[in-house]
């Protein structure tokens, strides 16, 4: 992932109460989070992932966002809605990349056309494609994590059920 501050993530969140680190990479499953991680604890229909920030930081994640009720740490940024501050992740890490990005968009077809790019572009370029069907609110800004300085190629898929 292009790095970024957690002082970056927190004035584009319009945030405080959080130290100053280096965030690598991204999560949204306190199961995967690695070192450097930005955790984004999401509210789901049967859990919210509040509960889970405790592991996270604990597995060394950089900062978590969470909802009302977070624990009062200084590696948590609390937000009214994670869901929006992951969308603001997305595109801070995509205002550093630099380079082409396709978009697929339409009501049927986008993977299928996405897995045809990804056998035209081959193997040869160092290109970001999304790892499923990740075509909506959180999806699009974790492909968007994928995204490293030296990626050439950016592809994301995008659902149309929202501008």
């Amino acid at each position: 992932m292009i790095p970024l501050r957690v002082s970056e993530l927190t004035y584009a969140l319009e945030a405080t109460a959080c130290r100053e680190a280096m965030i690598t990479g991204l999560s949204v499953d306190n199961r995967t989070v690695e070192p450097g991680d930005c955790f984004v604890a999401l509210k789901g229909t049967r859990v919210d992932a509040t509960r889970f920030i405790p592991d996270a930081l604990e597995c060394g994640a950089a900062v978590a966002i969470g909802g009302p009720g977070s624990p009062d740490d200084e590696r948590v940024c609390v937000v009214e809605e994670p869901l929006a501050a992951l969308g603001v992740f997305g595109r801070l890490v995509r205002s550093r990349y630099v380079g082409p990005t396709v978009g697929i968009t339409g009501s049927a077809g986008k993977t299928t056309v996405k897995e045809m790019l990804r056998t035209l572009v081959g193997t040869g370029r160092r290109a970001v494609f999304p790892e499923r069907s990740y075509n909506n609110f959180e999806g699009v800004p974790r492909t968007l994590a994928l995204l490293a300085e030296d990626t050439e190629l950016c592809v994301i898929e995008l659902g149309t059920n929202a501008p």
